[in-house]
């Protein structure tokens, strides 16, 4: 008479079981995605009126600044750019609008063709595997039965289990062998449990209906052994309603990069995904460009891991401009990852010089459009060729007439006539019109490298149709090239096709910040700024002992 554990033969049922669970969170993940899907076409519907509505309220606006300047004198006429520009805006924002709406329509017929074969995937599993494996295990009590075999009550468990050997004590191995692998659903594959396995399998499963999100809540590595690799090597996966120290890991991880929760609350690691840790998380997937889940899964662990490496590293570039945004950190550092070299960033020095220009030009990564809203002394400084101030002739404008005015207790008595100090500023030059053309506004600094004029917006916007890289028309979309992938873009081909290969680099060995900053920016602006920023950035990839001032 032979003896086996009662704990042997619970292993078929836990494998049973996993596949009722696996069968009934199917259906539950085809209708939470349903439910989203619904809830996604009828908030889209819902925006539909109220983009309308702002193209209409542009519409007006911009009529309404077309009769109050028409009587303005020729010296002096006042633009409408800015109602211009809120117009394309909100055209653009209707027609992506459009867009999106299109793709999820298309969405919801992809859902409906999927959903007919998952339903039937999930058919065969309730009425072919499931019962087939129940079938295995009531042969296997019949055989123990017919053998007068015998269950103790043993409740150590081996280290695995494995259907097709050794695991069931008191059988011969061939005997087993040739039962289980005639009448298993799993043919001639072997199936293995093992331990860890077994504690996933037997933790139980909140399913979301609303959202179709299936979350564990029990430990999934031992303590002490988290990290990036063995979350990426365990396969975990973490959504809202999880509580563990792994949701404690990610929330750690996500507030060394600076993430904030829902309205700007601080994020605390509490080991408990709520909404501010899906917040916090989606946000860090839009910044490096993944997929806005909310669910933490392996490409969110490979890309935590990742940020680690590269000259500099994210967590360096963020040191480097410790007020600059996340959004713009994380597309300076992915860009100069994957593009630096090709776009003739080839060593550190040159690294260092295309640093100190972007920290300058776009206030240490906090600002990627440039403002014109200069104070009446600023402005005569900034723009000296074209305006004077106290009968210093300068340019022919007087800069009283357009920068800002305080009165002694620093109350704003005048504002800045931006648009027209763009238009006098810019215009007719690099490919703009004149100041009636509004290019010169319309054009003004944008990006990181603060790509400015229209020759420069149609140079950006033929280079990224050429290689692929993108389809949006930067002439007729300028505001755009301000998005934190395309301001990186932008500043790394300006380097290249405006800088790199100027006669004023080319024709010196060894280009100083100030010789670089003349092919920049036109003259000196902001010099001690940037050579500050450079100063900053040899000591971060350590070559310090370049002299920039050769």
């Amino acid at each position: 008479m032979s003896v086996i554990s009662v704990n042997d033969i619970s292993s078929l049922e836990v494998l049973n079981n996993a596949l009722k669970q696996f069968y009934e969170q199917g259906l539950a993940t085809v209708q939470g995605f349903a439910s989203t899907l619904y809830k996604k076409i009828e908030y889209f519907e819902s925006k539909e009126s109220i983009l309308l509505e702002k193209v209409r309220i542009a519409e007006s606006a911009l009529d309404s600044c077309y009769i109050a300047r028409a009587n303005d004198p020729p010296e002096y006429k006042r633009s409408c750019y800015s109602q211009e520009e809120a117009l394309e805006r909100a055209i653009a924002n209707y027609n992506r609008y459009q867009t999106i709406m299109s793709q999820v329509m298309q969405t919801q017929s992809e859902y409906y063709a999927s959903t007919e074969t998952y339903n039937q995937s999930l058919h065969n599993l309730s009425s072919s595997s499931i019962p087939k494996l129940n079938a295995v295990i009531t042969d296997m009590r019949k055989y123990y039965n017919d053998n007068e075999i015998i269950f103790s009550d043993r409740a150590t468990l081996p280290g695995g289990i494995n259907i097709g050997g050794t695991g069931f004590s008191g059988i011969s191995d061939n005997e087993f062998e040739k039962f289980v692998r005639g009448n298993s659903p799993f043919g001639q594959k072997e199936a293995v449990v093992d331990e860890a396995s077994r504690n996933n399998l037997s933790i139980e499963p909140t399913v979301d209906f609303e959202t179709g999100d299936i979350t564990q809540s029990a430990p999934l590595i031992a303590a002490g052994a988290i990290t990036l690799g063995a979350l990426i090597t365990g396969g975990i996966i973490l959504a809202k309603g999880a509580k563990n120290d792994e949701v404690g890991f990610l929330q750690n991880q996500l507030i060394d990069l600076g993430y904030k929760g829902l309205n700007g609350t601080v994020l605390i690691s509490d080991d408990d995904f709520g909404n501010n840790t899906e917040n916090a998380l989606k946000k860090f997937q839009k910044d490096f460009g993944l997929d806005q889940t909310g669910v933490a899964d392996e490409k969110v662990w490979k890309k935590l891991e990742e940020i680690k490496e590269g000259v500099p590293t994210f967590f360096e570039l963020k040191k480097f401009f410790p007020g600059g945004k996340n959004e713009n950190l994380a597309a300076l550092w992915s860009t100069l990852k994957t593009d630096g070299e090709k776009f003739g960033i080839t060593d550190k020095t040159l690294l260092a010089h295309f640093l100190a220009q972007v920290g300058h030009e776009s206030i240490g990564l906090s600002s990627t459009t440039e403002s014109l809203n200069y104070s009446v002394e600023a402005l005569a400084e900034t723009f000296k060729e074209h305006f004077f101030i106290n009968d210093i002739p300068n340019g022919k404008y007087d800069a009283k007439l357009y920068g800002y005015i305080n009165d002694a207790n620093g109350k704003r008595i005048q504002y800045s006539r931006e648009q027209d100090i763009g238009n006098i500023a810019y215009g007719n030059k690099n490919g703009n019109g004149n100041f009636e053309s509004g290019e010169g506004y319309k054009y003004r600094g944008r990006g990181f490298m603060q790509l400015t004029g229209k020759d420069n917006f149609q140079g950006f916007t033929n280079f990224m149709k050429e290689t692929g890289r993108s389809d949006v028309d930067f002439v007729e979309e300028p505001h755009r090239v301000a998005e934190p992938t395309y301001s990186a873009l932008s500043a790394l081909w300006f380097f290249k096709n405006k800088v790199l290969e100027d006669k004023r680099i080319i024709n010196k060995s060894n280009p100083t910040v100030k010789q670089y900053t003349l092919v920049v920016n036109g003259g000196y602006n902001g010099l001690e700024d940037r050579e500050k920023y450079f100063d900053k950035a040899i000591k971060m990839l350590g070559i310090e002992g370049i002299d920039k001032r050769i």
